[in-house]
């Protein structure tokens, strides 16, 4: 049934563009319909040892969940399965991954509301991200 189904589409987070970043590689999947303005996203990050987003917050509500490994939230170890509910505006992070890496989801409520906003600007792994986003000319909720 879902073959025959125009409305289905299937893909996968190895077959999809991944944005390789700082801060992880990361595909971004679409919600809704493009004329939505207000369509919700996910995005599927993996985070290598080492690599850490800074303390941020979304306009949006944000749900980051778990999918493989484990990540630090704010010094706070989550594991495989956990699901963090995080309502806008509220500062959290850094998220960092336990070796040998992770892979979380992000769903944001709306795409407009996913896109960072760091806390300190003037660290340097958010000027590092900054330059990338720069150097590149689009970030990952761009179209």
């Amino acid at each position: 049934m879902g073959q025959q189904n125009t409305g289905i589409e299937v893909t996968s987070f190895d077959a999809a563009d991944r944005m390789e970043s700082p801060l992880g590689g990361a595909a971004v999947f679409r919600l809704g319909y493009p004329e939505d303005p207000m369509k919700p996203g996910i995005m599927h990050v993996r985070i290598a040892p080492g690599q850490v987003s800074p303390v941020h917050r979304h306009k949006s509500w944000t749900a980051v969940i778990v999918v493989e490994g484990a990540i630090r939230v704010g010094g706070v170890l989550h594991r495989k399965g956990a699901v963090l509910m995080i309502e806008p505006n509220i500062w959290y992070g850094p998220l960092e991954a336990e070796p040998p890496g992770a892979d979380i989801l992000e769903i944001h409520a709306t795409q407009p509301g996913a896109e960072p906003i760091w806390q300190e600007m003037d660290d340097e792994r958010v000027r590092g991200i900054n330059a990338y986003l720069a150097r590149i000319g689009r970030s990952s909720w761009k179209e």
